[in-house]
């Protein structure tokens, strides 16, 4: 359990990011711009780690191919990002 925990670290990094934006969502509901935020962030970041890691070390960040899963995850973040600013 933990050597695949080890193996999915980057994964696992991006889970904790978007289950902390979720938990301050349902914990405060009044500020859903700054969880709507971390999780466009933890997008970016995605996007990031799955352009900079090998591919033995990506994990389940790894879908299509490394350039395909890169630019979806860095659009899915910008327009999530772009979206809390223009609405902030």
């Amino acid at each position: 359990m933990l050597q695949t925990l080890l193996r999915q670290r980057a994964f696992v990094a991006i889970l904790v990011l978007i289950a902390a934006a979720v938990i301050y969502l349902v914990a405060s509901p009044d500020h859903w711009r700054r969880g709507s935020f971390v999780i466009g962030i933890a997008m970016l970041v995605a996007g990031l780690l799955r352009a900079t890691l090998p591919a033995r070390d990506v994990g389940l960040l790894a879908v299509r191919g490394r350039w395909r899963d890169t630019a979806i995850y860095v659009v899915l973040g910008v327009i999530i990002v772009g979206a809390v600013i223009r609405l902030g």
